[in-house]
Parts: structure tokens; sequence; C-alpha cells
């Protein structure tokens, strides 16, 4: 099922990409008329956001929403677009956390506003923090964007209320994973519970269950039971989406991931494969790895020298295997949910079988 659920997955992000676009041009040309300087910050984010992605956030908002039998799924579109505008909202911010310069395969806002701004601004110390504040402004405007957006939909009041909220919470459950995440860039007892805490907060709540959650509230289910499967599914395949996501970073193609192979290891960021190969490591190896984590000007050499001692030690190995038996949790799980649409079914069942196995 792993094709037919990329196809459904290529095809939703077309329409998604034609919503997006349309919508951000024409707030665009909304902030011209309020300032210049503003004109030019949406058009950074337009160029930025519509760059890449794989729109995996809507959805599986889309076919959560499909799964109860609904048809008429063009009336929740703007939902998606806000779910969408969020998740962006949430990637320019993180690229400033972690310094990042390159995203879907461009430049970040934050790298756009140095390289813009360098002749005119001349304290190195300045320049960065103009640059990580534009790129911050941006991303609050997206939330800001977005929770309009959310408003404006013709839902019913209680509907509109319960969705209004569950994004909240799933902004607020991202930042509790990602101010985890940052405290363990600078910490020297990291253990595996701490990353896999970071994981089902960034990845199994934000990305999988609470836009899955939104899915079911918009197709108007009711039945507990069902929120609850649905979260046994979410969970474990989030956690081993994010398990891949960092096996990736480390050992994957670059031009393929559209951003810089390694970026894990300059930042310093503690993943279960740097965790788990200072874990069983030898003392030269241990002290090889903790040497280079977190430095920014790591040279080709070193990084391949740190891929390999992932690899001797057994870590790649582990991660992967951990990675295959979340997948299972969650193929396990998802047997138990009655479907009433093939396609939701399809789709549910080849995500997860294409998260184990994807290249970027």
């Amino acid at each position: 099922m792993e094709k037919e659920a990329i196809q459904l997955l290529k095809e939703h992000k077309e329409v998604l990409d034609c919503h997006l676009g349309n919508f951000l041009q024409k707030k665009v040309k909304t902030f011209g008329n309020y300032d210049p300087t503003m004109s030019v910050l949406m058009k950074k984010i337009e160029d930025v956001v519509l760059a890449g992605g794989k729109r995996i956030r809507p959805t599986l908002l889309h076919y959560a929403y499909l799964a109860s039998g609904k048809k008429d799924s063009a009336k929740i579109i703007d939902i998606e677009v806000a779910v969408e505008l969020v998740h962006n909202y949430l990637l320019i911010h993180d690229d400033v956390f972690d310094r990042d310069d390159i995203r879907h395969g461009v430049k970040t806002i934050h790298k756009r506003y140095l390289e813009s701004h360098r002749s005119k601004i001349k304290s190195t110390e300045d320049l960065v923090h103009f640059s990580n504040s534009m790129a911050i402004s941006a991303g609050d405007v997206l939330v800001a964007l977005a929770n309009s957006l959310v408003l404006q939909t013709a839902l019913k009041k209680e509907t509109l209320i319960k969705i209004t909220q569950l994004l909240q919470d799933t902004i607020l459950m991202a930042f509790v994973g990602e101010v985890k995440d940052i405290a363990l860039s600078h910490s020297l007892n990291v253990s595996k519970n701490d990353i896999l805490k970071v994981h089902r907060f960034k990845t199994g709540i934000y990305t999988f269950e609470n836009p899955i959650k939104m899915g079911l509230i918009l197709s108007g289910e009711e039945d507990k039971e069902v929120y609850k499967k649905f979260s046994d599914y979410a969970i474990p395949l989030g956690i081993a989406f994010q398990l891949r996501d960092d096996i990736l970073g480390l050992m994957g193609d670059e031009k393929k991931l559209g951003k810089p192979a390694g970026s894990d290891v300059k930042e310093g960021k503690k993943t279960l494969l740097t965790t788990k190969a200072l874990e069983l490591g030898n003392k030269k190896q241990q002290a090889f790895l903790r040497s280079r984590l977190g430095k920014n000007n790591l040279t080709e050499k070193e990084l391949n020298a740190f891929r390999q001692i992932v690899v001797e030690t057994g870590s790649l190995d582990y991660s992967q295997k951990k990675c295959t038996k979340l997948i299972q949790e969650a193929l396990d799980a998802l047997q138990k949910i009655n479907f009433k649409n093939k396609k939701s079914a399809t789709f549910f069942n080849g995500i997860a079988e294409y998260i184990v196995s994807r290249k970027h």
C-alpha cells in the first residue's frame, strides 16, 4: 500500500499547494498596503512555504475526516491550510533555534535577511540579531494568519471551539518538545527516555495525533474509542517518523534531504543515534563523538568518522530496529479501526510503511 499512499499524499499536496499559494499571494498584496517592509517579509514567507514539504499533517487531517465516510472535504480545506501555516511557523522558529541556513533546498528566512542586509548592518552581532528577529516575526505572522483563517471558517460554533482549542494545544505540545530538545543539547546526561519524550511531543502528538483528531472532530465523530484507537496508531508512528528523520539527517543524501547532512551533529543535538553510540562505544569512540558533537565547523572527514562510529557501535542498527518495532505497533493498532473509506484505510496503512523506508 506504500505506493498508493504516496500517490494520495502527492495528489493532496497539489490541492493544498494551490490553496496555500492563493492564500499567501493575497496576503502579500494585503500587507503591501500596510507597509513595504511587511510586503517584503510576506514575499519571503511565500517563497519558503511553497518551496517544498510533504504536507503530511493536513493530509492526515484530510484522511481522518474521510475515514468515517464523509465526502464533502472541500469545506475543511481552510483548516488544512491553517495547519500547514502553523507547521511553517514552527519550522521558521526551529531554523533560528538550530541555526539552519537551508530548508527544502532553499535559504531560510533568517539566512535571506542575513544576506540582504550584510552591507547595511556592519556589526555581525547586530546583523544576526536583526535577521533572527525578522524570522521570528515571520513565524508569528504565520500563526496569527492561521488562527484568523480558522476563525473565519463556516463551522458550527461547538466544532470551531474544539478545533481552535486543539490547534493551540498542538502548538503548546510542540513547544514542550522543543524546549526539552533545546535543553538536552546542553545537557551531559541524556537518556533514551529523554529523547523519546521529545519525539512524542514534537512529532507523535504534533505531527500525527492532533491533526488526526482534528479530522475526526470535523467529521463529527463522537466515539471516544475511535479517538483512542487512532492515538494508539499515531504516537508510535510519530516517534518512528522522528527516529527515521534522525537517521536520514546523519546518514542520508544531502540533495534528497534538501538541507545540510550532519546538521544535528553540528548543532550538538542529542538523538537516539548519538546517545546509543556514546553508551555502546569504547573510550576512544566516546571521546571522538563528544569532541565533535556541537562543533559548528565540522569537516566532511570528521562527519564520515562520526557516521562510522554510529555504525560500528551498533547504534544505527538499534535505531532502525526500534523504528521498525514502532511501525509494527502502529499497524497493529490500525487493524482495530473500522474504516468507511477505502482510500483512507490505504493512506493510513501505506504511510506507516513509507515512514520506515523513506529516503528524505
